[in-house]
């Protein structure tokens, strides 16, 4: 059986390929590494010389015995430009005598000089006690009141009539008497302004076609606010908003309507 299994993809033999390995990577900076590694390996074998010279064994552990040399730092002085470093000249003020000044003005007001004892012991004479504030004690407590504000001051004394016979009284009208004459009164102005006002008032054909006119162009502005609405109403504002809408227009259209049929129109005047 082992002769018979015949492969047709092998009838004809192929040359072998030869596989080539791809070459090994290597590094651009290869020999420059190398070289800085091989340079500076001696450098790493010690920490090199101290920067501080150590102190010898006979000064071990004492104070102020280590010398730490400093860095000497150049001073350089700057001076801002146009400063001035010298202090002016000094010049002695010159001194006026007391002769050659004016009279001085002999007002105490305008010189200062007032006398304040004397002005004290007049304002002394001059003044008076404060008067007596009226007051009333109000509880156990020791609370007072003023009797002015409370009304308890006896005024009747600044009356017209104190000390004289009052004037008769006049005679006051009874209780009916006084109804009677208020029924009366508003009867009569009722029935005036029944007479001076009509009853209805007549729209005319420009405030109609201008009633018209305004009612139209609401129905418009509703009916655009209307369309721009969201298509989905999922919320309770959106619902409201929708309803509250559809029933102005409803509105508006019945009253363009009824105002279209009807071309003559009375108003009431009243509330």
């Amino acid at each position: 059986m082992e002769n018979f299994a015949e492969d047709i993809t092998r009838l004809i033999p192929k040359p072998e390929e030869e596989i080539v390995p791809s070459p090994r990577y290597q590094s651009k900076h290869q020999k420059r590494i190398r070289s800085e590694v091989a340079s500076a390996k001696n450098a790493h074998r010690t920490l090199g010389l101290p920067s501080v010279p150590l102190n010898p064994p006979s000064q071990f552990l004492k104070k102020k015995s280590r010398i730490i040399p400093q860095k000497h730092v150049k001073h350089v002085h700057y001076r801002l430009p146009g400063y001035q470093h010298k202090l002016p000249e000094w010049k002695p003020k010159k001194i006026i005598p007391k002769s050659d000044l004016e009279e001085l003005p002999k007002d105490p007001a305008t010189l200062g000089r007032v006398n304040f004892r004397k002005e004290n012991i007049l304002n002394v004479k001059k003044s008076q006690p404060p008067e007596p504030v009226p007051r009333i004690v109000d509880s156990r407590f020791g609370d007072v009141q003023d009797l002015r504000k409370c009304g308890l001051m006896p005024m009747y004394i600044t009356k017209k009539y104190f000390g004289k016979k009052p004037p008769k009284a006049k005679k006051v009208p009874e209780v009916k008497q006084v109804r009677e004459w208020k029924q009366r009164s508003e009867s009569r102005k009722g029935n005036l302004e029944m007479e001076e006002k009509p009853k209805g008032r007549y729209v005319t054909e420009d405030e109609r076609a201008e009633l018209l006119h305004g009612m139209k162009k609401n129905w418009e502005e509703k009916m655009n606010q209307f369309q721009r609405l969201p298509f989905l109403t999922d919320t309770l504002p959106k619902v409201k908003r929708k309803v509250k809408l559809e029933n102005d227009l409803k509105q508006l259209e019945k009253d363009i309507e009824f105002i279209e049929r009807h071309p003559y129109i009375y108003v009431c005047d009243d509330e």
